[in-house]
């Protein structure tokens, strides 16, 4: 996963994927869990998966969506950062966890139907 913009790369060379096109689906451990995020670039935010996409692809303006895995809190988990993103979610998550790829995904398919910033402005929302 931190090595991603290796395979990033192959597949906008091989099929010719302007950059404007592309959509990075990324876990966001500073998102609440169930939380998701459309942004039409920026930094890595310390993100290694995306940050080896933005230095293979040469910039930063690539569109992203943010999958929240982290705590009401916002605050980095006790057992660290990557003890806690490798970790597997509490049964009491599930649901909630199944709830947010629904909706990623529909935000996926809005990008593309709709352009990002329909998108952003429909899934964009605090979560209730």
């Amino acid at each position: 996963m931190n090595n991603s913009g290796v395979a990033v790369r192959e597949i906008v060379d091989r099929f010719s994927v302007p950059l404007g096109e592309l959509l990075i689906v990324l876990d966001e451990l500073s998102l609440p869990l169930g939380a998701i995020r459309l942004r039409p670039g920026g930094s890595d935010g310390g993100h290694n998966g995306l940050s080896s996409v933005i230095g293979h692809l040469g910039s930063e303006e690539i569109q992203r969506l943010r999958c929240g895995i982290g705590k009401e809190t916002g605050e980095t988990p006790p057992a660290g950062r990557v003890e806690f993103v490798l970790s597997r979610f509490d049964r009491s998550e599930v649901a909630e966890v199944g709830t947010m790829i629904h909706r990623a995904s529909e935000a996926a398919l809005a990008v593309g139907a709709d352009g990002l910033d329909s998108a952003m402005t429909q899934y964009n929302i605090k979560k209730i």
